[in-house]
């Protein structure tokens, strides 16, 4: 069997775009964990304790 350049080209392009999707899903996902990390800190720091219960509502949506 062989492979044209074309397919190749083609292949190429659609990894590519995988690899742009499945960076913009890390990014998302990083963005999110710092977010809970921040809330985290500052509400350890402002009632001196660390208590995931407290941590805002819009963090515990975004577990899975």
């Amino acid at each position: 069997m062989q492979i044209s350049l074309a397919d190749l080209q083609k292949r190429l392009e659609g990894l590519q775009a995988g690899r742009v999707e499945a960076m913009a899903s890390l990014n998302t996902y990083d963005g999110a964990i710092q977010e809970c990390q921040h809330w985290i800190a500052l509400l350890s720091q402002q009632e001196g304790k660390s208590d995931a219960n407290q941590v805002p509502e819009k963090c515990h949506a975004r577990r899975r």
